[in-house]
């Protein structure tokens, strides 16, 4: 049954299971062969184009356009398809002939006399012939789309595709809508055809563009045209995704991906990106994949092109320039690609006999690809060099060697073939050598190493004999090079290709390999005189510092001339000629002066140690023998005193903690021993002083350790409630000051400071101190005259402490507690004792100053603030208290700034809890109002600037004094002092004062005038009066008019009567009547 699409897409199996990527078939190659090799670039420009365009392949029998023809022809099938066909001119006559042959077919099948039945008969066949005529005059789709793909197929120069589709659209009865479909009808089809095999071509890359272009189909179009195949496609995509033959489902897609890829690179950078990225979520592709599959197939299928080029003879960069724009190969890709291919060309064309012979076909090489001489020269070099340095590298190991004349010679001669043979530029020439000659004399340094690494120490130092006949065979070998002058040769062997090669090694591994050498170089005591310059140059080969080279040298000549010092010693041959012998030998063995001096202190050491170990403590026949050593050696005293207060340091240490005993305490006996014994050991006074003090150390350390042991006991007693009665009785004086007491330690710390002190370990330093005296003059009263006393000083330094031995926190908290004991012990001759040790205390535990300030700050605050509290409860401090703070701030070296802040924060804190308590009242006391102005004023405290009172609360508190000292008559008109006195102490404005004396006094007064009305109502005169007497009282401070309503004028009057009885005094009387209004 023949293939017809029928504008759907019908997926077509591809027998080759695999997909290839090539551009060209093997039709084209064949008719690129065709021409002559000879042809030059002008004259093949045909070829070009016939490579370009390829409509032929071996994988399609017929082109799309047949393809899509072939389909019309099978769809021709009957009488009207075959019309439809027909031109419009020729479907005309068709349509004139049917026409009239319906209306004669009527008058002759209906011979009717009748006119009407003619006229009836006529009508009805021209209906029918016009019905037949309208259907071969419709719209010819197949013929236009026979017409579109003639125009495809014909290169027509300036062609009008607007005038082209007019023609079409009115020759084949075609809507606007229905051309533009059949335009896209025919791209589909032209890509589907192109999809039923999975390897890329040009052809079919640029038959798209051209279609595209050609009829005008916009990107958008193209772009839907895609996504409609991109789906039909997917769907057999998932569906043989699984299946054997998968690998052509991937190939089609990969495909189509590509050539989409290459038909919207026409469109601009967004449209592009739009319409890929579409395509991308069709086949649920990342856009790192889609880029992957493009850029695999541009790469391989750009470089096929290549070899199709270079094997066919096709010259012509400019057909791969349009060939890298068709297929999306950028610039760097495509010289990438190009270098890659004529490395590989060399490869080839070398490989074989390893040497350039065929110059034609690099001449051709450079000619298609236009190279410059520099950039071909450079890829020939990279390419050449390894080549030429694996020859290069075989040749110089054969140096390492004992060779004759000859096979240098050869040597020679194979470097200067294989440089002219691999066309090696001079300029390369020396580099490459440089670099043979260090990796060759690398293999060496290596294979000598490995050699030490298994203990085969003869084939190591063969191995190493082998640099020098490196060193020489090649020096000859490359001075005979034409090519290298003298100074090419000299700059070989020093940038770094012969020397300082041991920085690759470990440097350990180096310098037992050159001390191996060195070894082997001596002969009885003395290097041989032809190893010397080797030592040296092989020195600089394995980078050995000078100071490592002589440690080297020293290692290996030391034993040997302690052996022959040892030697003489034990046949105390200390004569004359023995010791000149050891003079040569140290020439001989080239050791300077201080090295061998060195070695002798050594022997001396060894021997001194011998008799230390057999007698512990020097007898005097090791003394005698000693200074026999010493004077064979010519060693002074001070080259061996170092020696002897080391060797003998654990047998004083041992001697001084046996004096110390128990006790800790050395007496001046054993003292006087100590002395004797370091003599004996001929110690220095500084070592033996030194040891003392470590063992003091260790001691202190005990001591420290009981008295921690002791307050961690005594504090979980503490903790658990049991300490004793007399624990807590003891501590009721530090109770008192408000110190925690009872973890008393000072017994346990206070045996460290003795210890301390007993054995004088606490160094005294005196100073002149100019004390000035005042010294009254005789006869002259009152005149003193100043003269200068001169005392000594006396400074404690402490060379043994405790600082580093314990953790910092614990030490401060012991020396916390001694401290926090010196106040809380009630027994005075203790309390003395722990004051006096205190200073001491701090140096010994290893105290810096500024933790002990700290430590004595904190705990004097705290002594100060209850002591102050206590004092200050009776609203005062006296001398004897003011003294005791005094000798507290002296004994803990106190601030004074900080002493005066705690005393004036406690004055404070006492009259602020009195004014507290004074307001806790239901109702204020004005003897106690009266009590806290007398105390604030007493202790200088400021109640609204130190305290922050409110200015409310002290004109209440002034109105309650004022008012009580105005009952009592203490303030009067005559005697106002007071008023300012309370003013002023409680910080109040005359304003406020104002303000407040006439509330106090209109208040007071009406409350006294009711009273007296009261009283007067009741007929209790005596009552009356009193209150009119209170009133007078505050009249005379302010005299007020009484506006109240209480009283009746009546009544006034009769009050005015009954005190106008009792008193005579006008001023009174006058002023009640003020009062009174009356």
């Amino acid at each position: 049954m023949p293939i017809n699409y029928h504008d759907a897409f019908i997926p077509i199996l591809n027998v080759a299971r695999k997909a290839t990527n090539s551009f060209l078939s093997s039709q084209s190659l064949s008719q690129k062969i065709a021409f002559k090799k000879q042809t030059s670039i002008g004259s093949s420009t045909k070829s070009r184009k016939n490579f370009l365009i390829m409509k032929s392949s071996s994988d399609f029998k017929d082109s799309p356009i047949e393809i899509i023809k072939k389909e019309l022809g099978q769809s021709k099938k009957d009488w009207k398809s075959t019309i439809r066909t027909l031109p419009s001119s020729y479907r005309r006559i068709v349509s004139v002939l049917i026409f009239a042959s319906f209306i004669l077919s009527s008058w002759y099948l209906v011979p009717s006399r009748n006119r009407y039945i003619s006229v009836t008969a006529s009508i009805l066949s021209s209906g029918l012939a016009f019905f037949l005529t309208s259907k071969l005059n419709s719209k010819n789709i197949l013929g236009a789309r026979s017409k579109i793909l003639d125009i495809i197929s014909s290169d027509i120069e300036n062609f009008n595709f607007k005038q082209t589709a007019q023609e079409i659209k009115a020759e084949f009865g075609l809507s606007v809508e229905d051309f533009k479909n059949e335009i896209l009808t025919i791209y589909k089809k032209f890509v589907l055809i192109f999809l039923q095999k999975s390897e890329i071509r040009v052809d079919q890359i640029k038959e798209l563009i051209k279609i595209k272009d050609f009829l005008e189909i916009s990107s958008q179009e193209i772009g839907e045209c895609h996504i409609e195949i991109a789906r039909d496609l997917y769907k057999e995509y998932t569906v043989n995704l699984e299946r054997k033959d998968s690998d052509y489902s991937i190939g089609k897609v990969n495909k189509f991906i590509f050539l989409s890829d290459r038909v919207f690179s026409t469109d601009s950078v967004k449209g592009y990106q739009y319409e890929i990225s579409r395509l991308r979520k069709v086949f649920l592709f990342s856009a790192e994949k889609t880029l992957n599959i493009c850029s695999s197939i541009s790469y391989s299928s750009y470089f096929e092109i290549i070899n199709s080029f270079f094997e066919n003879n096709l010259y012509g960069l400019e057909d791969l320039d349009t060939i890298q724009k068709l297929i999306g190969i950028n610039q760097e890709q495509k010289e990438k690609i190009h270098s890659k291919f004529i490395g590989e060309f060399f490869v080839k064309l070398i490989s074989k006999e390893k040497k350039i012979t065929n110059v034609e076909s690099i001449q051709k090489l450079k000619d298609i690809f236009k190279l410059s001489d520099s950039k071909f020269q450079k890829i020939l070099i990279d390419i050449t060099k390894p080549i030429f340095y694996s020859e290069l590298f075989e040749n110089i190991n054969q140096l390492t060697s004992v060779v004759d004349k000859q096979r240098l010679v050869t040597v020679s001669e194979v470097i200067k073939s294989k440089k002219n043979d691999l066309l090696i530029p001079s300029s390369e020439i020396k580099s490459l050598i440089s670099t043979a000659l260090k990796n060759v004399l690398e293999n060496l340094i290596k294979s000598s190493l490995n050699d030490m690494k298994i203990q085969k120490k003869t084939s190591a130092f063969k191995e190493t004999e082998k640099i020098f006949l490196l060193k020489k065979n090649s020096f000859e070998v490359f001075s005979s090079l034409s090519f290298l002058t003298k100074d090419d040769v000299k700059e070989i062997y020093n940038n770094g290709s012969f020397y300082n090669l041991g920085k690759a090694f470990k440097s350990q591994e180096v310098s037992q390999l050159f001390e191996l050498f060195i070894e082997n170089s001596f002969e009885e005591f003395s290097i041989k005189s032809d190893d010397e310059e080797k030592i040296i140059e092989l020195r600089e080969i394995l980078s050995i510092s000078k100071n490592d080279y002589m440690n080297i040298y020293n290692n290996i000549t030391e034993p040997i001339f302690k052996q022959q010092i040892i030697e003489t010693i034990e046949k105390k041959n200390f004569t004359k000629g023995s010791s000149d012998h050891l003079k040569h030998l140290q020439i001989s063995l080239k050791l300077d002066t201080k090295y061998s001096l060195d070695i002798k202190v050594k022997v001396y050491k060894s021997y001194l140690q011998r008799f230390a170990e057999e007698n512990s403590i020097l007898s005097v026949e090791n003394t005698r023998q000693l200074n026999e050593i010493k004077k064979f050696l010519l060693l002074k005293w001070s080259n061996i005193q170092d020696i002897h207060d080391e060797v003998n340091e654990p047998f004083y240490k041992k001697a001084i903690a046996e004096a110390m005993g128990a006790s800790g305490f050395i007496s001046t006996n054993y003292w006087d021993s100590l002395e004797k014994l370091r003599k004996r050991l001929q110690m220095t006074e500084k070592k033996a002083r030194l040891m003392f003090y470590q063992v003091s150390k260790d001691k202190m350390r005990q001591l420290f350790d009981q008295a921690v042991i002791e307050y961690k006991r005594k504090m979980q007693l503490k903790s658990e409630g049991k300490e004793n009665k007399e624990d807590s009785s003891s501590a009721m004086t530090g109770t008192a000051l408000g110190i925690e007491a009872g973890n008393i330690n000072g017994s346990e710390l206070s045996n460290l400071i003795d210890f301390y002190n007993r054995n004088k370990i606490f160094i005294e330093k005196e100073s002149p101190l100019n004390t000035p005296l005042n010294k009254i003059l005789n006869g002259l009263n009152g005149r003193v005259e100043i003269k200068t006393c001169m005392n000594i000083k006396t400074d404690y330094q402490y060379p043994v402490n405790l600082n580093g031995v314990f953790d910092k926190k614990i030490v401060l908290e012991m020396y916390k507690q001694y401290l926090v004991e010196c106040f809380s012990t009630k027994l005075q001759n203790e309390k003395r004792k722990l004051f006096n040790n205190l200073d001491k205390l701090g140096p010994i535990l290893g105290i810096e100053n500024a933790e002990i300030k700290s430590i004595h700050t904190n705990v004097g605050s705290l002594v100060y603030k209850q002591f102050l509290a206590q004092a200050l409860s009776k609203g005062f401090i006296d001398k004897s208290e003011t003294a005791f703070l005094t000798t507290i701030q002296n004994t803990l070296s106190m601030d004074n700034s900080k002493c005066s802040e705690l005393i004036k924060e406690a004055k404070k804190n006492r009259v602020a809890v009195f004014i507290e308590n004074i307001f806790a009242t239901p109702k204020i006391n004005p003897d106690r109002v009266s009590e806290l102005r007398k105390m604030a004023l007493y202790l200088g405290v400021d109640l609204q600037n130190d305290l922050s009172v409110s200015s409310d609360q002290c004109a209440k508190l002034f109105r309650v004094e004022i008012d009580s000292n105005i009952e009592k008559g203490l303030i009067t008109s005559e005697n106002q002092s007071l008023v300012e006195e309370i003013r002023s102490a409680f910080g109040l404005s005359n304003d406020v004062v104002k303000k407040v004396l006439l509330e106090s006094i209109t208040t007071r007064c009406e409350g006294y005038l009711i009273n007296s009305v009261a009283s007067l109502r009741k007929n209790a005169n005596e009552e009356s009066l009193k209150e009119l007497k209170k009133m007078i009282n505050y009249g005379n401070l302010l005299p007020i008019k009484i506006q109240s309503n209480f009283a009746s004028k009546s009544e006034k009057e009769q009050l005015f009567s009954l005190f106008q009885s009792i008193e005579t005094q006008k001023d009174k009387l006058d002023l009640l009547k003020i009062m009174l209004n009356l």
